[in-house]
């Protein structure tokens, strides 16, 4: 008999198990609503998803298949953690609106990347004598490789830097001069990138990852700025590599809450247009079939080398009065990464045979303090203050309960000299990442709950009772 100790049903980060674990992402990639095939197509490349959704995962997933599988393919992942916004910001220092300036600036820090991927599997030496001279320009002046964006987008707001771009392309392009304007160059070379990325042949498929979008979040208006501009920008380079007929594709992996921030009048168009959409949440009416279901009983078969279904062979049929796939899904978020750590969580309590109603109750226990409430607390950075969450927490303990309104927890939190106003704000995006939800009495007299991982298109109503996600009970000792 197989132990439920020996599967290994991932790790928190899709880059991590790409590492450690390849095996399980190549045969073990659930994938939903063909979002493999919809990745590797021409139209979509915006990935949305909630955080723990799968998105790194998904490049993951398309990098190894690359090496293993699809040789016809090239995939290249680059992570925006660290960002130098500030420095991005000066690429273009000229007078021009950043609505103006930081596509031009994506535009070129995307174009060396795609040139250093083109001449690492093509040579260069199938390129025009002048195309070929700005790549070895370019390497002469340290601009690719291009390992480190950091690095590369600091060095390309020094103007020292830029001049010696400029003196380099002038003399590449001989006919050409000079102009006075700093921002009127710095274009002028960007189009030559374009031409020198058009003209590039490359037999395999080429793919550009841009991933870490989530760990580079703060406050500042110029991040929302510059990420806009990153998803129009991309989107306008990959229509110029289809009407050139270049097998080249950009993706994007975007959380959702931080797409529907940004200052873009076109959201909703890029959105139906172009856009993958990570949505784990199914029926509960059914929650044996659920894709969650599937996705760790085909983790699980990997192990045991057979067709198995997880809940069937190791847990009771019933938990709390509850199916026990019902409540182990109602502790999560219904993200991958929840249900992953939380089936992660319960091998510590395991001995053998079935799970005991008490040894999951154990692993639940631990899954909420030491995952589920620092989860949450990693999803606020960026939007609110922590000591403001704390008074929050603190509020909440006060209350005891589960289920409260605003008028009640209002309260407490004037005796915490809490900031209102900053809490208010805070339970919108506590609404917005599943932590807590919405409760009503219907029209036929029922109590209605509403999460956003359930319905994408709900939102926070103060008025209504506010009720707090299971898994984050008994880290707030309401169990």
């Amino acid at each position: 008999m197989h132990s439920y100790s020996d599967i290994e049903f991932g790790v928190s980060s899709g880059e991590q198990e790409g590492l450690d674990y390849p095996e399980l992402v190549l045969n073990g990639f659930f994938d939903i609503n063909s979002i493999l095939s919809s990745a590797k197509g021409k139209s979509k490349f915006l990935v949305l998803g909630f955080k723990g959704a799968g998105k790194s995962l998904l490049a993951e997933k398309l990098r190894l298949d690359s090496e293993h599988i699809e040789t016809d393919k090239v995939v290249a992942i680059k992570h925006l953690q660290d960002f130098p916004f500030k420095s991005f910001s000066k690429i273009l220092s000229g007078d021009a609106e950043r609505q103006a300036k930081y596509p031009t600036s994506w535009s070129w820090v995307i174009l060396l990347i795609l040139i250093d991927i083109l001449r690492t599997n093509s040579g260069v030496d199938c390129l025009k004598d002048e195309h070929r001279d700005v790549v070895t320009g370019l390497e002469e002046i340290g601009f690719i490789p291009t390992n480190n964006i950091a690095r590369l987008v600091t060095a390309s707001s020094k103007s020292s830097t830029r001049v010696a771009l400029y003196n380099r392309f002038e003399r590449i392009t001989e006919n050409k001069k000079r102009c006075s304007s700093d921002d009127l160059n710095f274009i002028s070379v960007v189009d030559t990138l374009k031409k020198v990325v058009v003209e590039f042949p490359c037999e395999k498929d080429v793919f550009l990852v841009i991933d870490g979008l989530d760990d580079i979040l703060t406050a500042r208006e110029i991040q929302y700025q510059a990420l806009s501009a990153l998803i129009f920008e991309a989107e306008r380079l990959n229509i110029l590599f289809k009407r050139e007929k270049k097998n080249i594709k950009i993706i994007i992996l975007c959380r959702t809450d931080i797409f529907e921030k940004l200052p873009d009048p076109n959201k909703n168009k890029i959105r139906q247009s172009s856009a993958i959409e990570l949505n784990w949440y199914n029926d509960t009416q059914s929650p044996e079939i659920s894709n969650l279901v599937s996705m760790v009983n085909q983790r699980a078969s990997i192990a045991c080398g057979e067709n198995i279904n997880v809940f069937e062979e190791w847990f009771p049929t019933k938990i709390n009065e509850k199916q026990s796939v019902e409540f182990i899904l109602n502790n999560t978020r219904y993200t991958p990464r929840d249900f992953i750590q939380l089936l992660n969580y319960l091998k510590a309590h395991y001995s053998s045979g079935k799970f005991s109603r008490e040894q999951v109750l154990k692993g639940v226990n631990d899954y909420s303090i030491q995952y589920f409430l620092p989860e949450i607390k990693d999803e606020l950075v960026g939007y609110v203050d922590l000591e403001q969450f704390n008074k929050f927490l603190y509020a909440i303990g006060e209350i005891k309960q589960r289920e409260f309104t605003w008028s009640t927890l209002s309260k407490k939190l004037v005796d915490l000299n809490a900031d209102i106003e900053v809490i208010k704000e805070m339970l919108i995006v506590l609404f917005n990442c599943g932590a807590i939800g919405n409760k009503w009495n219907s029209s036929k007299g029922k109590d209605r709950y509403e999460f956003r991982f359930r319905n994408r298109n709900a939102n926070f109503d103060q008025r209504k009772t506010i009720v707090l996600h299971y898994g984050i009970w008994k880290s707030l000792n309401l169990i």
